[in-house]
């Protein structure tokens, strides 16, 4: 490999990893903001301290089901546009129309319906946005991506606070749409500017479809979590 092929896939990997780092930003951003102010709106309905908790923690156990099917979805993908685009390019702005509704539920039947159904989409977002890391960026380059990520990431909290603090009590419902409208910028950019099925990654993996043929090409699921359970057993 020349030093200017070198030079570019360092320029081009410092970029992916800023738009991630934007994703992760954006999503994170919602993240910690429903995290504060949710469970103010379930104490409209709810007296229990356990039963608000127990709302809150619906995103985590669906978490557990959504996140490796959609990792495993993904990787079985082939586009024009990559393996992951087509999922983020969808996902990430459904998830902030989604989002911006959650203050408007005019009862907690429906206040819970908006949290499934925002927890269910921003679950299948993040393994999908966390994998481009690893798709475009070489073994020895990623740890330094994978800092610059949790550094974003760490971030939001700040931000979820300060609209918090200046923001919420004056605008309950308007607040909302800050972050919202974070992550239609981070989407529109991500979307804009990255093309997974350029990674050398996904190159790979279509060269390796070729190879195997359709009927070994993709992995089912049920094969994804039996080796999980297997690798946990190995090492536990």
């Amino acid at each position: 490999m020349s030093v200017t092929a070198v030079r570019g896939s360092a320029i081009s990997g410092r970029s992916v990893t800023f738009y991630v780092a934007l994703a992760i930003f954006a999503r994170e951003s919602t993240w910690n903001f429903y995290d504060n102010q949710v469970p103010v709106l379930l104490r409209q309905y709810l007296t229990s301290a356990a039963l608000v908790g127990l709302c809150m923690g619906m995103d985590n156990v669906l978490g557990i089901f959504v996140q490796p099917w959609m990792g495993n979805r993904s990787d079985n993908t082939r586009t024009a546009w990559g393996r992951r685009m087509p999922y983020l390019a969808v996902g990430i702005p459904l998830a902030a129309l989604v989002f911006v509704l959650i203050p408007w539920a005019p009862s907690l039947a429906t206040l819970i319906a908006i949290m499934f159904l925002y927890a269910v989409i921003s679950n299948s977002v993040r393994p999908v946005a966390e994998s481009l890391v690893p798709d475009f960026i070489r073994p020895e380059r990623r740890s330094r991506a994978n800092a610059a990520v949790k550094i974003a990431s760490s971030l939001t909290v700040i931000v979820a606070a300060l609209i918090s603090l200046l923001v919420v009590d004056r605008y309950p419902r308007g607040a909302f749409v800050i972050p919202t409208v974070i992550m239609l910028v981070a989407a529109l950019t991500l979307i804009s500017r990255v093309r997974d099925s350029r990674s050398e990654a996904y190159q790979a993996a279509v060269a390796e479809d070729a190879t195997a043929g359709p009927d070994t090409a993709k992995v089912p699921f049920r094969q994804v979590i039996s080796e999980i359970l297997r690798d946990s057993a190995a090492y536990g």
